[in-house]
Formats: structure tokens, sequence, C-alpha cells
């Protein structure tokens, strides 16, 4: 384990613990904990400056542990493309959809295996939508891992697909994400198997904050903005908590405004910001969690609290979007840019225009949208604003169909 990390704290009750006791949730109070680091220990001049192999170990100084070649897999060091003016802002899309199962969730998932080993796991297990479970059972498969997953109803077939072809041992709950969730801690404290369920495991954490790592170093300057995707606020807290780290160790001055994008249908961290600003008390309340894009629905967000921090710390803003705007991002990030991403990444997409709109992000900004996984994890949204195609007999073509054919 890095010397420089540790232990861990409870935001909500602040109790401390070592990296040993550093499993689950804060035993004292139930909520998330958050890796510390010595930072003083940190050199901040050096820190990232390294040779680059294309893996995180880029990043070892400011994790847990080194995750140096454990996987042949590059996880990490994904794209970040400028567009140009948007909405009269700079616009850059930070595209997480080449990992090697197609979403963000590799990051934590690297990083939560990479301990799980080092404590000697027999098998890894999480509640997921989708992404998480593919991701944890690629990465698992390549490090030779067991994998488990468990998960509501409605996850899309696609992620399923991903989870059962990796080896995963795959478990349907006839309910919600968050029975998914319940299920998943009951299985693994009767088992004696590791759990890497967001949030719950904060390691998941550390793995996804080296986004904001890669952000800082693939611009010239610090964003004025940072949207991301939110269902139950992980990543939200973890780009804050990694620029937070950069800003401790002397890298970057200051800390991109977050903007928290949700659905409106799955918004209970919008709703506590926004009645957290009205002096109407900011406590996290159940929401229905019902939304199109799966990979962010979620009915009470288990690392809430610290996403409504990020906010609140960063001077951001939080925003929720109906569907039928996150679907008509989807596609236009495809026409437009060719950009092919799920709805749960087009969501920054969608609350970019809205938060343009409306005044907050101001003309001239400069703002990064994370797209947080692909395109291919949901292939029915993308047909649901697509054309039909048009159909042809086989054979000769009459000249009343060529016709069709050129026209636009």
């Amino acid at each position: 384990m890095n010397p420089a990390c540790t232990g861990s704290e409870c935001r909500g009750c602040g109790g401390r613990y070592s990296l040993d006791e550093t499993t689950g949730p804060c035993p004292d109070c139930g909520h998330p904990l958050s890796i510390v680091y010595d930072y003083d220990r940190i050199d901040g001049e050096r820190f990232g400056r390294g040779e680059r192999d294309d893996s995180l170990a880029h990043f070892d100084a400011l994790l847990p542990i080194s995750v140096r070649d454990l996987t042949p897999l590059r996880v990490g060091h994904t794209p970040l493309y400028a567009l140009g003016e948007v909405d009269g802002v700079r616009l850059f899309i930070k595209d997480e959809s080449g990992q090697p199962s197609g979403s963000l969730k590799d990051r934590a998932s690297l990083l939560a295996l990479a301990v799980s080993r080092s404590r000697g796991a027999t098998r890894v297990a999480l509640a997921s939508t989708g992404n998480a479970a593919a991701s944890t059972a690629c990465l698992g498969a390549s490090m030779g891992i067991p994998t488990a997953t468990f998960i509501p109803r409605d996850a899309p077939p696609a992620k399923l697909a991903q989870a059962r072809c990796f080896g995963a041992s795959v478990f349907r709950v006839d309910g919600s994400y968050d029975d998914a969730v319940h299920s998943c801690r009951i299985v693994c404290a009767h088992m004696g198997w590791t759990d890497r369920t967001t949030a719950v495991n904060p390691f998941t954490r550390e793995g996804k904050k080296t986004v904001a790592f890669e952000i800082a170093e693939q611009l010239p300057s610090i964003p004025d903005w940072v949207i991301v995707p939110t269902g139950d606020g992980n990543i939200s807290s973890a780009v804050f908590k990694g620029f937070d780290e950069l800003r401790r160790i002397g890298r970057i001055d200051r800390i991109p405004r977050i903007a928290v994008a949700q659905a409106s249908g799955s918004a209970a961290i919008t709703d506590a910001v926004q009645r957290t600003r009205r002096g109407e008390g900011g406590e996290l309340r159940s929401c229905l969690g019902q939304t199109r894009a799966d990979s962010i629905a979620v009915e009470t967000p288990a690392d809430g609290a610290l996403a409504v921090q990020a906010v609140l710390r960063s001077d951001g803003d939080a925003i929720a979007v109906h569907d039928d705007a996150i679907l008509s991002a989807m596609a236009s990030a495809a026409r437009r840019w060719g950009l092919f991403t799920e709805p749960a990444g087009a969501v920054s997409l969608a609350a970019l225009h809205a938060l343009c709109a409306r005044g907050t992000i101001r003309p001239g900004e400069s703002v990064v949208c994370l797209l947080t996984g692909s395109g291919l994890k949901d292939g029915s949204a993308a047909l649901a604003y697509t054309a039909e195609p048009t159909e042809l007999p086989a054979g000769v073509l009459s000249p009343a169909l060529l016709a069709k054919i050129a026209s636009p």
C-alpha cells in the first residue's frame, strides 16, 4: 500500500479508520468513507510527470495501492476532444467509451480489484445497473479474480451480456437497483465476499478521481466547469476529490465548478442541492429512480451527501433534465461529432444546454462534459431517435426507387 495513504475518514460522523479497517461504509454511522493521504509526503512537482506507460500507475503517488502490471488491459488515458464553441462556451468532451468494458467504471474496478487482491479476496461482488457489473467482470477476468453481480430486473441486455461473457456469476434481483444493493450486502456478509458496490467500497472513488487528473494534464488550464452525469453521486464526488488533491499538492491553484447532471426522474441530489441553497435543509430524500438513462437510475444515492458537498464546495450547480432531452442530446452528439454515448453519458450534454440557457454557465467559459459510457451499452435508446431503414427489394431497382434513394 502507498505509505502516503493514511487510512479513511467518514464525512458523516468524522470517524477515522486505518486502511486495514477500511472495508466498506463507516462502521459507526453507515456513511461512505473517503480515503485520506498525507499530502506533505507527495511531491507535487513530480506527480504525474514520470514516463507515461498508458496505465493508471502514472498516478500511483495519489492512489492507495500501485496498479502497475495488474492487467494487460489499458485503463484510463482516454481522449479529451476540443469541439470549439457550443452554446457560446468552449466545449471539451472527455470520452470514456474507449475503456476496456466501454465505461468510466473501469477506473473504479481496477482500484477496487487491486485492493481486493492484496487482501486475498476469494470473490468480488457488486450491485449494478449494468456498467459496473460489466466493468468488474471484465477487469476481474483479466486479473484472474472471480466476480459476481446482482442486477435489478430492468438491467439492459447488452450490459448483462458483457458480464456473462466475461464469466461473472449473475443474479437478477426482482426489484430496483437499491434492492440489488441490499441483496449484495447480505450475500457478501454471509459468504465472506468483497463488496465492490459503488460508494459501499471507498476505493471505487479513488479510481474514478483519476479522470480529474487526466483532464488537468490534457488542458493548458483548468476548465471553468466540469459537468458530471450523476446517479448515486460517486463520480461527482470523485471528480471533486481529484481536483482538490491536485490543489493540495500544488499542481493547480483552483478547482473547477462541478455541475451534477441528473435525469428528472432520478434527481435526489439535485433536489438536495436546491433545497440547501433555498435554506430549506439539504438532507437527501429518496426519489422514484426512474429514467431511460438506466446507469443513473437511483432511488437513494449512496454517495449523495459527498456529491452535494462537491457542488457546494466548488460553487457549482445541479440540474435535472427530462429523458427526451437526454435522448435528443445522445442523437445530436453522434450526428454532430461522431460521438456515440449511452443516455447516461448524454445527460451531461443535455445539462450543458439547460445550464447555458438559464445563464448559469456564461458565454466564453470553458466546459468539460464527461461522456461516461459507450452508446453500444444501450442500442435501443439510439434506435428511438433514428429513422427506420428504407426497405428495398432484392434485384433490379426501379427508377422510382432510385429517385427515392437519391432524395435527402
